[in-house]
């Protein structure tokens, strides 16, 4: 097992010591780490005053968070984290702005890295994340624009704020692909894929609690470049208080695990822990590049290839009709080849 740290470096709780100084003294160097306005109000994260923003344009704030030997950065990376997942990375900056973002991040990186070679520094992402991750600053970022949102659109017909959109499977698989296409090589199998997290609301949910989509979507997380993160409770179908109708995330996504095992769906279970397997066997859903196959209204799919490996995944809406080459069915474990009719995931090996 290996642990990555959620790391808050934009902005502190307004209890903390060194913002608590601030205020009472003006003229601290702790005051140097905030930006305070000539009215007494000061930057904050999203306008929150109880998170005050942290300020990098004072080396005391670079050298206290995230550059000095004990920064968090680097000490929890010494006590053996194994990584950083970045809080509203793209915010971090200057004067109460994202000036110099890219630089504070790769030294956020490269610091991690000096500590530990194999850290893994990724950062929370919301939008397109081609132009902030080729800027060499990260080793990848949280996949919403170029997975989980397209993708649950498509199966939901519903944006994340609830709004409702017509997606077809093209424009699924043409938003899909643009993004892995735009990304730097080095980085594509390190996208932080997901489907739920705790900003959104619960894919399940969004899906109307509708268990075959549901598991149409996990098939696609768990066979797609990347690297796939299920959100606590999703493998066992954990849903939403509030009603499907009443559109709302955060904090109703945040539910507590089912301890009470009558309250799990074992199928979902079961099908993750397939998935799961079949991807840690077979290296070319772990390594392989991504390639385009067919696309037809009722139907996505794609190959990955990795070392004269190839494996197909069709992912249909609805029962199509399907002409494969000798093939392995990695779901059953049985042979075909030629016509074969599908309905949900199917994952093939071709015979070379």
């Amino acid at each position: 097992m290996k642990l990555v740290l959620d790391g808050v470096f934009n902005h502190i709780g307004s209890g903390h010591p060194d913002f608590q100084k601030a205020l009472k003294d003006p003229t601290s160097p702790e005051a140097g780490q905030f930006t305070f306005h000539a009215d007494g109000t000061y930057a904050a994260f999203f306008g929150v005053k109880t998170l005050p923003k942290l300020d990098y344009a004072n080396p005391l704030t670079v050298e206290r968070w995230i550059d000095g030997y004990h920064a968090p950065v680097r000490h929890w990376i010494r006590k053996g984290a194994d990584g950083w997942r970045l809080d509203v990375a793209h915010q971090i900056g200057e004067g109460g702005t994202d000036r110099g973002n890219a630089e504070l991040l790769r030294l956020i990186h490269r610091n991690s890295r000096e500590e530990n070679p194999e850290a893994f520094v990724f950062g929370e992402l919301f939008f397109d994340t081609t132009e902030k991750l080729r800027q060499h600053t990260l080793d990848g970022s949280m996949h919403y624009a170029g997975f989980a949102n397209p993708v649950m659109e498509w199966l939901s017909g519903m944006n994340v704020y609830g709004w409702p959109v017509r997606v077809s499977t093209l424009e699924v698989w043409q938003t899909l692909w643009d993004h892995y296409a735009a990304l730097p090589l080095q980085t594509r199998q390190a996208m932080y894929t997901l489907l739920s997290s705790h900003d959104i609301p619960r894919a399940l949910w969004r899906l109307r609690n509708d268990v075959r989509k549901f598991k149409l979507a996990l098939g696609l997380l768990l066979t797609f470049p990347g690297a796939p993160g299920i959100y606590y409770g999703d493998e066992v179908g954990l849903g939403q208080a509030n009603d499907c109708d009443d559109f709302n995330g955060d904090p109703m996504c945040r539910g507590t695990f089912p301890w009470d095992e009558r309250k799990r769906n074992e199928e979902v279970r079961g099908w993750v822990k397939q998935l799961i397997r079949l991807r840690k066997g077979v290296p070319a859903l772990r390594r392989g590049g991504l390639l385009p196959l067919e696309v037809s209204e009722k139907l996505l799919s794609f190959r990955r290839v990795y070392a004269g490996e190839e494996v197909r995944v069709y992912a249909a809406l609805e029962p199509v009709a399907l002409e494969l080459p000798p093939s392995t069915d990695l779901l059953t474990g049985k042979a075909v080849s030629g016509g074969v009719e599908l309905e949900g995931l199917g994952v093939f090996q071709v015979k070379r």
